[in-house]
């Protein structure tokens, strides 16, 4: 069967071109959409939940972040419904990338109560893990891009606290994971997670 198609390319090579060009096409759009459509959501909380959490916490706060990465969920996914926010993964090009969950405004941020943040946080903070396992779900580089693969395996390795919700307008990042925050340069402002959440879901 693969000699007879050999054959045919030989007999109608232009023919055969435009038909090979067709079906990668076809191909990459299936690729695309299914990235796409995957990177619309987060992952869903009974998915969240089963994630590993820090250990050491008491039975009350172990109870309170499970609540809260349901809550965040909720926020999140109706931020996204929305076109309000979208998630990807933030400096790809560098070491040592992190998972951003992009807002459009800051107005939209400044709207949710501590709390809400709080627990927007801990959503995306509790992603990370997901990201790493399915890191094309957590990207907008484009499959056929050159660096496609570097980038797919630097998200696999990102460590749990690499993490930030930022503002699509630019500038200082809203919250960072703690690790994230270290690696950032402008340290004028202390936004790292543990700070802006009192530390409360850390191991005492």
């Amino acid at each position: 069967m693969f000699e007879h198609f050999l054959e045919r390319i030989k007999k109608h090579p232009f023919k055969s071109f435009i038909l090979i060009v067709f079906i990668i096409g076809i191909v990459g759009k299936y690729f695309d959409k299914e990235t796409a459509v995957a990177s619309s959501h987060l992952v869903p909380v009974e998915q969240a939940q089963l994630q590993e959490q820090p250990k050491n916490l008491s039975p009350e706060i172990q109870a309170e972040l499970q609540q809260k990465i349901a809550d965040g969920e909720k926020i999140a996914n109706a931020m996204i419904e929305k076109k309000k926010a979208f998630i990807d993964t933030s400096g790809v090009a560098t070491p040592s990338p992190c998972l951003d969950f992009i807002i459009m405004k800051k107005a939209y941020w400044n709207k949710l109560t501590k709390e809400q943040k709080i627990s927007l946080c801990l959503y995306v903070r509790n992603t990370v893990n997901e990201a790493k396992k399915f890191p094309h779900r957590f990207t907008r580089v484009p499959r056929t891009a050159p660096a496609y693969q570097s980038v797919i395996q630097k998200i696999s390795k990102m460590d749990a606290e690499s993490w930030m919700i930022s503002n699509n307008d630019g500038g200082t990042p809203f919250v960072m994971g703690d690790m994230a925050w270290e690696r950032y340069q402008a340290k004028d402002e202390d936004i790292s997670f543990a700070t802006f959440s009192g530390g409360r879901y850390y191991p005492q």
